[in-house]
C-alpha cells in the first residue's frame, strides 16, 4: 500500500515448488498455495480484493476508483469491475424465506418496470426481475417454494401470480397504499364539486355576474365543442376495446393518449367532463398580491409588472405575469374576484385540511367550515375518511364490512369505487388489519435502487444492477 505518496511497503513471502518425476503425471510443477493471503492466479491479496469489491458495491466503479486511489490502492476500474461481475449476485444455495414483499420499479417511467422482491425478516433484497409480468413472477415462486406471507401492493398482476404459484400464502395489502388510495378518493370526489366551491367561495358581485355572462367568441365555442366530441369518442372507444379484452397499455397505444388517461376512462361510468381546477402554486405565488396591487394602482403593463417583480426576486419569465393578468382585461373581472380565486384550495389541499384541521391555518379553517357548511357531502367524505384511518388505527378487521357498506351506500362515487376495490381483495386487506407485516422495508429498497440506477443510468445493464442491489457474496 501507499501511506505517504510513492512509498511502497511490502512484505516477502519464500513458497516452495515441488516437481514431479513421473513422466504420466499431466502436472510436474506444484506450488505452495496460501489461501488465506491470496486466492490462485491472482495479483491481489484477498483482503485488498474484499476492500475494493466492497468499495464497488457501495459506490459504483468510478467513484471507488477515486477512493482507492486516495487510499493508495494501485487499480483501474476495468478491473475491479470485471472481479465485480464475476463475484456471484446472491447465495442460489439459500433456502428461500417465508416473508417477502414484493414491489415493481421503474426503469423508465411509464414504460418499462422490473420487481424486487425482499426479505421482510432481515429487510434485505433477495432478488430482482426483469419485468413485472405475471409469468415471470409465477416462474420465480415455483422455483422458491416455501413462501407463506406476500407483502404487496394493490397491484392486480402480483396478486394473480401469487394465487397462481403460491395459492396457500397470505396475502398482506400494504397500508400505506390503502390510505394513500383513500386519500385519493376523496380528493377525486371535491374534484366533482370544484364548480359548487367556486360558486361559493367567489364573491357575488355585479361585475362577477357580468364577468360570467360574456359569452365566448363563435369560434372559441366551435372549438371547445369539437375538442369535447373528440374527448367522448375517445371515451367510447376505449370502452368498446376494454369489452373485447384489450389491456390498458395496447388501449392507449390504439388511441394515441397516455395510459393514464385510458385509467380514468375505464374508471368512468359516464363522461368524465373536464372541470375547472383552482391554480396550484408556483415560482410567482409570492409576488401576486404585489402585481394586483400595482394593477388596481394603474399600472397595467405586463412587461413593466414583471420587470418590478424581477428585481424582488422573481426568476420566472414575462409570460407568467403575462397569463396571470389577462383574465383582469376581461370586462367584468375585477382584482377583487382574481383575488378570491386565489383563496379557492386544490382538492389534494382541501382533502387534508378536511383530515387534518389542526394542520391548517385560520383562513384555511375558516374556508373548510364554510365548504362543510354549504356542502353536505364534505362533511360526509370527512367521516369516511376519518373512521377508517382510526379502524386502521386500532387494527378493527371485525368493522371493515360496516365500513364498506356505508362507502357503498354514501352516494360518492369516489368512495363507492374505493369499496368496490377493497371487495375485490378483501382477504388481502383483513390481513393488513391482523397481521403486523407491511410492504415498508419494500419501498425504502426501492427507493436505494433508485439510488443505485441513477449512479450507472445510460452504461449499467440489468446484470450489473442487480449486483449492486442485492448483499455482496463474498468471494472467500
Amino acid at each position: 500500500m501507499l501511506n505517504p505518496p510513492h512509498t511502497f511497503l511490502g512484505t516477502v513471502h519464500t513458497l516452495a515448488k515441488f516437481f514431479c518425476d513421473n513422466p504420466l503425471c499431466q502436472r510436474r510443477v506444484f506450488t505452495q498455495q496460501l489461501p488465506k493471503l491470496v486466492r490462485r492466479y491472482q495479483r491481489k491479496t484477498a483482503r485488498l480484493e474484499s476492500v475494493l469489491l466492497q468499495l464497488l458495491w457501495r459506490v459504483g466503479a468510478s467513484a471507488a476508483l477515486q477512493i482507492a486511489t486516495l487510499l493508495g490502492l494501485i487499480i483501474s476500474d476495468d478491473s475491479i469491475l470485471y472481479q465485480f461481475k464475476k463475484t456471484p449476485s446472491r447465495d442460489d444455495s439459500a433456502s428461500c424465506p417465508a416473508e417477502i414483499g414484493i414491489d415493481d420499479f421503474a426503469f423508465r417511467k411509464g414504460q418499462t418496470y422490473g420487481t424486487i422482491l425482499i426479505d421482510l425478516t432481515t429487510r434485505k433484497p433477495i432478488d430482482l426481475l426483469p419485468d413485472r409480468e405475471k409469468a415471470t413472477v409465477e416462474k420465480w415462486l415455483h422455483e422458491h417454494p416455501g413462501v407463506r406471507v406476500v407483502s404487496r401492493d394493490r397491484s392486480q398482476i402480483f396478486a394473480d401470480a401469487v394465487r397462481e404459484a403460491a395459492p396457500e400464502a397470505v396475502h398482506v395489502a400494504d397500508r400505506f397504499h390503502l390510505l394513500k388510495n383513500l386519500m385519493e378518493a376523496l380528493e377525486q370526489q371535491i374534484g366533482k364539486e370544484a364548480n359548487a366551491i367556486r360558486s361559493i367561495l367567489l364573491p357575488s358581485s355585479p361585475s362577477l355576474e357580468d364577468a360570467g355572462s360574456v359569452e365566448p367568441s363563435r369560434r372559441a365555442q366551435r372549438r371547445k365543442e369539437e375538442t369535447r366530441q373528440q374527448r367522448f369518442e375517445r371515451w367510447q372507444k376505449a370502452h368498446e376495446l376494454h369489452q373485447q379484452g384489450y389491456f390498458k397499455k395496447e388501449i392507449a397505444r390504439m388511441i394515441g393518449v397516455d395510459s393514464k388517461t385510458i385509467q380514468t376512462y375505464l374508471n368512468s361510468e359516464v363522461y368524465p367532463e373536464r372541470q375547472r381546477y383552482p391554480p396550484v402554486n408556483g415560482a410567482l405565488t409570492p409576488y401576486k398580491d404585489y402585481i394586483l396591487n400595482r394593477w388596481e394602482s394603474g399600472c397595467q403593463n405586463a412587461l413593466q409588472l414583471w420587470r418590478e417583480v424581477k428585481q424582488q426576486g422573481f426568476t420566472g419569465g414575462a409570460t407568467a405575469v403575462r397569463d396571470f393578468v389577462f383574465p383582469l382585461r376581461s370586462p367584468g373581472m375585477t382584482v377583487q374576484v382574481k383575488r378570491a380565486e386565489r383563496m379557492i384550495p386544490t382538492p389534494r389541499s382541501l382533502a387534508w385540511q378536511l383530515v387534518l384541521p389542526e394542520r391548517g391555518t385560520k383562513k384555511q379553517k375558516e374556508v373548510a367550515t364554510k365548504l362543510c357548511e354549504a356542502l353536505p357531502v364534505l362533511p360526509q367524505c370527512r367521516e369516511l375518511v376519518v373512521s377508517f384511518q382510526d379502524m386502521m388505527r386500532r387494527r378493527a378487521a371485525d368493522e371493515l364490512n360496516d365500513w364498506l357498506e356505508r362507502a357503498s351506500t354514501s352516494g360518492c362515487p369516489s368512495f363507492a369505487s374505493f369499496s368496490r376495490g377493497i371487495r375485490s381483495d378483501l382477504a388481502a386487506v383483513e390481513s393488513a388489519f391482523s397481521l403486523e407485516w407491511s410492504n415498508g422495508p419494500t419501498e425504502g429498497n426501492v427507493n436505494r435502487l433508485k439510488f443505485v440506477k441513477r449512479q450507472g443510468y445510460g452504461r449499467a445493464s440489468f446484470d450489473l444492477l442487480k449486483r449492486r442491489v442485492l448483499p455482496l457474496q463474498m468471494p472467500i
